[in-house]
């Protein structure tokens, strides 16, 4: 019950008017892999030193839930996430895969839907606000589901004249390997 109040709370604060800000995309999602503390998830993140995006600091609710689903609803004996932000000058997306079971029909028929019923938003309340967050932010979200696991895409208006990173910021990353090594 609280984490369905706390998931309401998000809907009250978030603002209906388009975003006029910039949010680096990069910075969000590391923010969202790094604060999955598990021994037995394995997320590796692949992305352009940055990319920005026409959105508001609310984007990142959205993206730490796609993270927090993908390990939350994986019953493998390891959770493997692996997230790529992909730019094309006018869109950026972030495609999120995971090896769970995948996302059920009646909250996949909950997503296509412009609502949720009593009945079936207990259970994927979270999904749909991730879906409903990109699109208060111009963006578009699509879900696959298929025998290896989900993957989600959130697609964005890319933003540019942002303030560039330092040298010692934009580092020539391609991959980063965030597997959780707890004991």
């Amino acid at each position: 019950m609280v984490a369905i109040s706390e998931k309401l709370r998000v809907i009250e604060d978030a603002s209906s008017e388009p975003p006029s800000g910039r949010i680096d995309l990069v910075d969000a999602v590391r923010e969202a892999a790094n604060a999955v503390d598990d021994a037995n998830v394995s997320i590796t993140v692949e992305t352009p030193s940055e990319a920005w995006i026409r959105a508001d600091e609310s984007v990142e609710y959205p993206i730490q839930e796609v993270f927090e689903n993908a390990v939350t609803h994986n019953d493998g004996s390891t959770c493997r996430v692996r997230a790529r932000i992909e730019t094309n000058g006018t869109t950026t997306c972030l495609e999120v895969r995971d090896n769970g079971p995948g996302i059920p029909e009646d909250e996949r028929a909950v997503l296509r839907a412009e609502e949720e019923t009593p009945l079936s938003h207990a259970s994927s309340i979270g999904l749909w606000l991730v879906k409903w967050m990109c699109e208060t932010q111009g963006g578009t979200v699509g879900f696959e589901t298929t025998d290896d696991g989900t993957t989600v895409r959130l697609r964005f208006e890319s933003a540019t004249g942002a303030v560039p990173k330092s040298n010692a910021d934009a580092k020539s990353e391609a991959k980063t390997d965030l597997t959780s090594s707890h004991g």
